[in-house]
Order: structure tokens, then sequence, then C-alpha cells
């Protein structure tokens, strides 16, 4: 029976999450998968994430710890390395939920360049605040190009899908997932999502994906660019320049319930961007630089 499941390989990129790094390793190898490759590429961590892999070696499939290109760097290499016919990352600050390997070797075929993507958990380090997704309703409303609904940590994939599209463009730092997404979706690969929770994804001040806040607006920016077309990408500039003053008329609609006039407010005060745009597409751009 075991012979017949597809094995799944994992890709943990690491530098100095000695804080994090066991709790996720946990939730990889608790999965109890049968036919399990998991790869850790350390970028040459002194945190004491070295004698927390040493602890889990036995069970490893493949690691080391070595000065790399960064994440994206250190994901490429660790695919490399794997054989699997289903495959992820899971980056050392996130977690996968019980089950999630099972269940995704349910739901993609081996055979087709496929995708599937979930919800995910998202908390903050320290703190009561938390908050879900649901990625399958926003995968309905707003095309990829525009809005990265996807969360990177509850996406897996089949070899297929990862040979159809190519490995991730290491030129970006904080950007790159979204990325590869947007040209796998072009490469064809079919996209399967599912209101299952499958990982958790860890909020707090050196998240990469809150910090860099200029270089990684840049390079949403680039994609933007490449992907949606120079009028978006020139709209979101403006966003970002406006980005304060656009929040603090929000909150004010939102505090005394107005935002049923929300377009004809922003359209006023805002003329130059929301005459392009609606509010809601507004509000995606705030979602892309970091903001609830």
């Amino acid at each position: 029976m075991t012979d017949a499941l597809p094995t799944i390989s994992i890709v943990t990129p690491s530098l100095n999450q000695a804080e994090f790094l066991e709790e996720t390793i946990q939730s990889v190898l608790g999965q109890d998968y049968p036919r399990l490759e998991y790869i850790i590429i350390d970028g040459g961590s002194t945190d004491g994430s070295l004698e927390i892999i040493k602890r889990f070696e036995k069970q490893l499939t493949y690691w080391v710890s070595a000065r790399d290109g960064g994440m994206y760097n250190a994901v490429n290499i660790g695919f490399q390395h794997a054989t699997g016919d289903l495959r992820g990352w899971l980056n050392s600050d996130d977690f996968y939920f019980p089950g999630t390997l099972s269940y995704v070797a349910a739901q993609l075929n081996p055979a087709n360049a496929e995708l599937l993507f979930g919800n995910a958990f998202h908390f903050k380090q320290g703190s009561a605040e938390n908050w879900g997704s649901d990625v399958v309703a926003e995968s309905q409303r707003v095309q990829l190009q525009y809005y990265d609904y996807i969360i990177q940590p509850a996406t897996f994939w089949t070899r297929a899908a990862w040979d159809k599209t190519g490995t991730l463009d290491e030129s970006f730092q904080y950007s790159g997932d979204w990325d590869w997404l947007v040209r796998a979706q072009r490469a064809g690969v079919t996209f399967k999502p599912t209101a299952r929770y499958l990982a958790a994804f860890r909020v707090y001040p050196s998240n990469k994906t809150l910090s860099g806040r200029e270089k990684r607006w840049r390079e949403l920016t680039t994609i933007m660019q490449r992907y949606a077309g120079h009028q978006y990408a020139e709209t979101f500039a403006d966003v970002i320049h406006a980005r304060d003053s656009i929040l603090r008329v929000r909150q004010f609609m939102r505090r005394w319930r107005l935002t049923r006039l929300d377009p004809f407010v922003f359209r006023l005060l805002f003329p130059r961007i929301f005459s392009r745009y609606s509010p809601r597409t507004i509000w995606d751009m705030i979602e892309t630089i970091g903001y609830s």
C-alpha cells in the first residue's frame, strides 16, 4: 500500500532561525508520511541551528550548511537534490498542520502538471492576534497577476509542474514565489484551490515578508510591470506613495461605518489613483505591501 503513495519532497531554506527551526522540522517529520524526502538548506547559520539540524539528520534525506545566494537560491539547490513526485517548500519559521502531506498526496496527480494551494492560519508571534484566509474565494475574485492570494507554505505541486515552469528567479529576494506562481499559471499548470487549512504562517517584525520594505515594494512593482502591465504598476507606485493617507481615511470610514461611501470619498480625495481602479482593487494593492 505504501508503494502506491507518491514520494513528497519538502525543502526548508533557513538562516539563523534557531528560535523556530525545531518546530518547523517536527511539523514535517511529524506528518508520519511514509514516502517523505526532507531536505534542509541552511545558509551558514551561527545561532545554534546546526545543533538542531544534527539532532534530526538521520531522518533527513539531505542537508547542508554553507553560504548561499539567498532563500530562492537555497530552494533551487534543495530541489536539485529532490526526486519526489510531489513538492513543496516550508520556510523555517512556518509549520504544517497534522495530516497535510497525506491530504496533498490524495489531491495531486503526479502524472500531470498540477498545483494545490490551501488556506493558512496567520498568527502574530507573542500576540493573541490571528486570522485565517479564504483562497478559494480569492482565486475566483481576482487574477493572480494582480494580487498574490496564494499563501506559499500552504502550496504544493507536482514535479511535472516544476519542470514545466522552471526554477525560482534568484534575482528576487522577497517576491520570487509570486513570480514563480504567475509563470506556472501561464505555462499551463493546473491550479487547484482547497478550503482546507494546510499550514501556519508566523508574523513577526523580522519576518522576511514584512521586512525590507522599499526593496520588497520595488520587486512587487517589477512583477506587476512584467505581468499586469505598466498602468497597474504605475498605480501601485502611487498607492505606495499615498499609503499612510489612504489608510487614515479608510480607518475613519470604518470607524464611522461609512464604508458604503468609499467609492465616492476615495475618488474625491485621491483622483489620480481611484479614477483608474475600484476601491477593492486598491485594497488589494495595500494588502500586497503588507497592510491589513
